[in-house]
């Protein structure tokens, strides 16, 4: 009898029980984690209604930020299990020994020495030795209760939560009062209309460009008269030979243009007013990116923090106007208008 070869096929479900079967979560033997085959699946939200540890926002918004800038990421780790066997349970005491935690957290008992070091310093954890007899006991303590962090905390609570204007009221230069406008859109016009490759239109362009186009619209400049001034921009620096740098420099036509539409006995009155509007933009401008160096400088786990608290006011804002979802470039600058308010806040002009 002819030998034939026998083939089977296994659906993609199969082939996912079959990589996983007999795989051990939980075994620390180094074993090569099973390649598991893709599925189209739809992954819906689901609730954690019960067995789930309420944690402190500062623990995730500020404390793991600073301890992972500051020391190994494993510090983190060892905080959030202590945090997960105190807090999970109702109380800030916990007894165990160092063998416990390292088959918990899978981190070698001397590391687990030096992570307690760097917890105990920065005022998070106390720690008392223990013995033959007696487990070693540790009290957690929560971010505000941290002579490190406690200072920080109560200045930052006191923070605005949803005004995304500065300290004097004054729209800054992302502001929405009016609405965003698709800035980046024009600005991708432009540069298109300039005859520039797609290549060369770098990101720092394109926030120059959203930058200048929404101050231009705070200020109350409708969105057809900017894209009526990108035209005649354009055509202004073909007919007179002048190169086309960037789409900021339309910031310093404007008041050429606007004189040019109006009539000759109101050209000068109407060129002296938008050049000092030109002035009042560009001070803006250079105090916020002023702001927004500042604010780079922080450390990182500040600057995490910020950005956290920015973030949901961003969020707040578009819910409470019920604007819909913005493009992630005009996303980004409502984000960084409210940076420009908290930092103002916190640290002053």
């Amino acid at each position: 009898m002819a030998n034939k070869d026998l083939l089977i096929k296994v659906s993609s479900v199969v082939q996912n029980d079959i990589a996983t079967d007999g795989y051990d979560l939980l075994g620390n033997d180094k074993k090569l984690i099973p390649k598991v085959v893709e599925k189209d699946e739809i992954v819906k939200y689901k609730p954690v209604s019960r067995d789930y540890v309420k944690v402190d926002r500062w623990v995730i918004d500020l404390v793991i930020p600073f301890l992972n800038s500051k020391c190994s990421p494993g510090v983190s780790v060892l905080y959030l299990d202590l945090y997960r066997m105190t807090y999970g349970y109702g109380n800030n005491k916990l007894n165990i020994t160092d063998e416990l935690i390292e088959r918990r957290v899978s981190i070698p008992k001397r590391t687990i020495m030096a992570h307690k070091k760097e917890l105990i310093k920065y005022d998070l954890i106390k720690y008392k030795k223990g013995h033959r007899t007696r487990r070693g006991e540790f009290i957690i303590k929560r971010p505000e209760q941290s002579v490190y962090f406690k200072d920080y905390i109560q200045k930052t609570a006191s923070l605005p939560t949803k005004s995304v204007g500065n300290t004097e009221k004054a729209n800054t230069i992302y502001n929405k009062d009016n609405v965003y406008i698709d800035s980046e859109t024009l600005v991708f016009d432009f540069y298109d209309k300039a005859g520039w490759k797609k290549t060369s239109i770098t990101r720092a362009l394109i926030d120059s460009g959203v930058k200048t186009l929404n101050k231009l619209y705070q200020q109350g400049y409708k969105e057809d008269l900017l894209k009526d001034l990108v035209d005649w921009s354009i055509k202004y620096c073909n007919d007179n030979h002048k190169p086309i740098y960037g789409i900021g420099f339309i910031s310093f036509l404007l008041p050429e243009y606007l004189a040019s539409k109006e009539k000759i006995a109101n050209q000068k009155v109407k060129l002296k007013e938008e050049k000092k509007l030109m002035v009042e933009r560009d001070n803006e401008i250079e105090r916020e990116n002023m702001i927004m160096g500042k604010y780079n400088l922080l450390p990182k786990h500040m600057k995490s923090m910020i950005l956290v608290k920015a973030k949901q006011m961003a969020d707040d804002e578009l819910k409470d106007k019920d604007m819909g979802k913005f493009s992630d470039y005009t996303e980004k600058y409502m984000i960084e208008a409210n940076i420009v308010v908290l930092m103002e806040s916190e640290f002053g002009k």
